[in-house]
């Protein structure tokens, strides 16, 4: 009895209920696909030359369907066979391509909070000159087109993709001056360096000894980093005692101004590294004609300054800054006023171990 029941269970195993049907086959047949007979396909080569590491493994996996399966029927439902055309896409609208014409010549200036491009190119400018024409503008956070489309399918585009830094697009703007240029005005998003530095420059100016007029100055370099800090004081290595601090004396020799060194020329002379040539400068006030004279030897290429609003004019009018202006303009450095909407600065500090809840800042 035992043998027999292992015959017959060995004969059962030999005999399995369900019939192998290779994939793409019919569920009903065990037949091979026409694709899997063809002996020259590439679905057959690629599965000799790389086994089960064919892209097409799939295909010579074996399904066992059971005697009694049924084959469902219906929409939407396929059952072998070759494809069928169910429906055709529409053909998509012809779409109006223009062709383009680059902007290469344009120019751009800098005054801390707004960057100014622009550009007089002739293909642009001729383009405009048709009252029909006009000009478009396209920011994002990092980069601008500007373009105008010609009746005769050009597309004249001054196309400028990335920044040296991010804007905020929806302050940006630009404007036509027909027969004479196109400008367009960039927002920079961080417009807070400007006060961050001016902040410094007055904190600094309160480590001056004059009691009348403390002057700062900071200069950074092109990377944003502050590489020199100056007020106004006398001489190094000479006592503030043993000088005089008075504007004004009969004696000309009593005055502070025959001794004192500004602000300008301190940090100039102070500077950590060797050279501040290509930087800028923030001061509390426009440097005189002798720190003026240190810019330009200096190679410093731009100065930012609190524009002085006094009721007389004093301080603007005078011959000395009206020196420095000159001078200025003629080496090519840019002057930046910086109108000054908060008066007074603030330094809040609590403890060693506690945060300032303010920064230093111009209010």
């Amino acid at each position: 009895m035992s043998s027999s029941a292992t015959s017959t269970s060995e004969s059962q195993k030999a005999e399995s209920p369900y019939k192998a049907v290779p994939v793409g086959s019919s569920s009903t047949s065990g037949e091979e696909s026409d694709e899997m007979k063809r002996s020259d396909s590439k679905l057959r080569k690629s599965l000799t030359d790389k086994g089960d590491k064919s892209y097409y493994y799939a295909h010579s996996r074996d399904f066992y369907v059971p005697p009694d399966a049924k084959v469902v029927t219906g929409p939407g439902l396929i059952t072998g066979g070759q494809p069928e055309l169910i429906a055709r896409s529409p053909s998509p609208e012809p779409r109006n391509v223009m062709k383009k014409r680059p902007v290469k010549q344009y120019s751009w200036f800098d005054d801390e909070e707004k960057v100014k491009v622009y550009t007089e190119d002739p293909q642009l400018l001729a383009a405009l000159e048709d009252d029909s024409v006009e000009a478009h503008s396209r920011f994002t956070a990092t980069g601008f087109d500007l373009w105008a489309d010609t009746p005769d399918g050009w597309r004249v585009i001054l196309s400028v993709p990335i920044l040296n830094a991010e804007i905020v697009p929806e302050e940006c703007k630009h404007r036509v001056s027909r027969g004479k240029r196109v400008s367009v005005t960039l927002k920079k998003k961080n417009v807070h360096r400007t006060c961050y530095f001016m902040s410094v420059a007055f904190l600094t100016a309160m480590r001056s000894k004059d009691r009348e007029s403390r002057g700062g100055v900071v200069i950074v370099n092109d990377q944003n980093r502050i590489v020199a800090l100056g007020y106004n004081g006398m001489p190094r290595g000479i006592s503030d005692r043993d000088l005089p601090w008075a504007s004004h004396h009969e004696d000309k020799a009593q005055e502070k101004h025959m001794y004192i060194c500004h602000a300008t020329i301190n940090a100039i002379m102070n500077k950590n590294q060797h050279s501040v040539r290509d930087c800028r400068i923030y001061a509390t006030a426009f440097p005189c004609c002798e720190c003026a004279k240190f810019i330009v030897q200096s190679g410093i290429r731009r100065i930012a300054y609190v524009a002085d609003e006094q009721e007389d004019g004093a301080l603007e009018d005078s011959p000395s800054m009206e020196a420095g202006r000159v001078m200025f303009s003629l080496a090519g450095i840019s002057m930046i006023p910086i109108k000054l909407k908060r008066k007074e600065l603030v330094v809040e500090y609590k403890g060693q171990n506690e945060l300032p809840s303010q920064s230093p800042a111009l209010r």
